[in-house]
């Protein structure tokens, strides 16, 4: 009998404004970048990314001052 799939908790979903929001910081790799493209606050940049990170469960960004790159 096939398993049924782990249930998706719909709270830690990864969201497409998530993967929007870390592409555009991992293009230009600034948060502050990120922030005047997609026309949002820094902070909420930040909250994005970071909690993508959380639901992936591993950091995807080396934060390095102002810059940032890719893990």
């Amino acid at each position: 009998m096939p398993k049924t799939p782990a249930p998706v908790d719909l709270d830690r979903a990864v969201t497409l404004r998530q993967l929007r929001t870390f592409k555009t910081v991992a293009d230009l790799n600034s948060f502050s970048l990120a922030a005047q493209r997609l026309k949002l606050s820094q902070p909420s940049i930040s909250y994005q990314v970071k909690e993508l990170e959380h639901t992936l469960g591993l950091p995807l960004l080396d934060r390095l001052g102002k810059r940032v790159q890719l893990t």
